[in-house]
C-alpha cells in the first residue's frame, strides 16, 4: 500500500499531476507515513528543513521535510509551477546556524537555543492531492502536509525576548489584508515545539543539520492569493517577510 502511494507522490512531484484523494488509501500508521516521506524525499529532492506541528505539550510533534530547492529568501518570486493553489501561511520560524546538540546532552535546550536564529517565514501551500481539504490526516502528512516551499525573512540572532506564544501579526496578499491582530502559535511556545521535534526527528530525511529551516505552525491559518500577487507578512517583535507568486 505504501509503495503505491510513494510512487504516486513521486510522479506527482515530477510531473505536476494530481492524485485522486478519494481513490487513495492513506497509510495505516505514523511509521508508514514517515516511510513514505523519506522515500519521496530520496527520489525527488533532499530536505533543507522541516515543518513541525503539535497541539501542545506533552504531545509529540508531527513533522514533514521541506525540499531544499523549494526554500527561497526574502523578496523572491515563487515559480508558477510550484504555486498552483497560491496558498500561503505566516509562521514563526528558525534557522539552524550550527549542528544541533544530541537530545541526551544535559544542556540540550541551552545549546539548541544557541544554534538557532529566529525569522518570520511564509509557508507556500501546495498539495499533490486533488482534494487536500478532505484527505485523511495520514494521507495529508504523507504528502508533507501540503508543503510547497518556504520563504525565509530576515534572521534575528538574539531572539530570546521575541514573542513566541501570542504574537501580533499582519498578512497582506495582493494588496488586501488577509489577517491582522493578535494570534497564537499552535502548540504554544515556538521554541518548545522545535525542541520537542529535535528530540524525536533522529535521522529522518537526513536529520537536523546546520542550515536547516524550521517552521512551527500557521498564525491565523491558510489564505489564498492568485498568480502575480505580492505577499507581505509581519510579526511584531520578529520582523517582516515578503514574496511574490509568479
Amino acid at each position: 500500500m505504501t509503495d503505491r502511494l510513494t510512487n504516486a507522490l513521486i510522479e506527482a512531484r515530477r510531473t505536476g499531476s494530481l492524485i485522486k484523494t478519494a481513490d487513495t488509501p492513506p497509510p495505516e500508521t505514523l511509521e508508514e507515513v514517515y516511510q513514505v516521506q523519506a522515500a519521496v524525499a530520496k527520489a525527488t529532492g533532499a530536505a533543507g528543513g522541516f515543518k513541525v506541528g503539535r497541539p501542545g505539550p506533552p504531545t509529540i510533534p508531527t513533522y514533514a521535510p521541506i525540499r531544499k530547492d523549494w526554500i527561497w529568501q526574502n523578496g523572491d518570486t515563487v515559480p508558477r509551477e510550484l504555486s498552483r493553489l497560491c496558498g500561503v501561511e505566516l509562521e514563526i520560524g528558525f534557522v539552524l546556524k550550527a549542528d544541533p546538540p544530541t537530545p541526551d546532552d544535559p544542556a540540550f535546550e541551552d545549546k539548541l537555543r544557541a544554534c538557532l536564529a529566529m525569522a518570520p517565514m511564509l509557508e507556500i501551500v501546495e498539495s499533490r492531492l486533488d482534494d487536500h481539504v478532505a484527505a485523511p490526516q495520514f494521507l495529508k502528512l504523507a504528502d508533507c502536509s501540503a508543503n510547497g516551499g518556504l520563504v525565509i525573512g530576515p534572521e534575528i540572532k538574539d531572539w530570546q525576548d521575541c514573542p513566541r506564544v501570542t504574537p501580533s501579526m499582519r498578512l497582506e496578499i495582493g494588496g488586501v489584508v488577509a489577517a491582522e491582530g493578535a494570534s497564537a502559535v499552535p502548540g504554544g511556545d515556538a521554541f518548545d515545539t522545535v525542541a520537542a521535534f529535535a528530540c524525536v526527528i533522529g535521522n529522518h530525511c537526513g536529520g537536523l543539520k546546520a542550515g536547516d529551516a524550521l517552521i512551527t505552525g500557521s498564525l491565523e491559518g491558510l489564505f489564498y492569493g492568485k498568480p502575480g500577487d505580492a505577499i507581505v507578512g509581519s510579526i511584531d517583535g520578529v520582523g517582516a517577510v515578503s514574496a511574490q507568486f509568479a
